[in-house]
């Protein structure tokens, strides 16, 4: 087994014409996390050899725009094309409501399940394990709740 990660975006808060808000997906053996969905996470995706429907889980660091917000359309373009397996997003507490207010006002229902996990800790804690790779969630300072992540085989 390896990891690899695929760097969609790295730029700061602003995005330029070559480089784009935070996105970064690990393939641990197949399984797909991505790591933040900055704006322009799709385009990116489209760009690279990933198929997006093959991301089965989706971290999101913090609640800047920056870092999340790609996923109200990355979540729609699944929906759109046809996405009927669940999904899985760890985030901060208050993902869940944002992201249902924006389909609930869009009236958009998603043909699979978004399963919401809230991410919680204040110190390393694991928060997802399978036969491909284990997460663990850490706290970082910063002006808002976040946490990093290390993503072992």
């Amino acid at each position: 087994m390896s990891l690899y990660v695929t760097i969609l975006g790295c730029s700061a808060a602003i995005p330029t014409r070559h480089r784009h808000c935070s996105a970064q997906v690990v393939n641990a053996d197949g399984f797909k996390i991505l790591i933040d969905a900055g704006e322009s996470v799709q385009n990116q995706i489209r760009k690279s050899s990933i198929k997006m429907q093959s991301v089965e889980t989706i971290l999101i660091s913090h609640l800047h725009g920056d870092h999340f917000f790609g996923l109200p359309g990355l979540i729609s373009t699944m929906h759109l094309c046809g996405r009927t397996e669940p999904v899985d997003i760890f985030a901060p507490e208050g993902l869940q409501e944002i992201m249902e207010k924006i389909f609930s006002l869009g009236k958009t229902v998603p043909n699979f399940e978004i399963r919401y996990h809230t991410i919680k800790c204040d110190s390393p804690a694991q928060i997802l394990e399978n036969n491909k790779c284990k997460v663990t969630a850490f706290p970082i300072y910063h002006s808002v709740e976040c946490y990093g992540f290390l993503v072992e085989e």
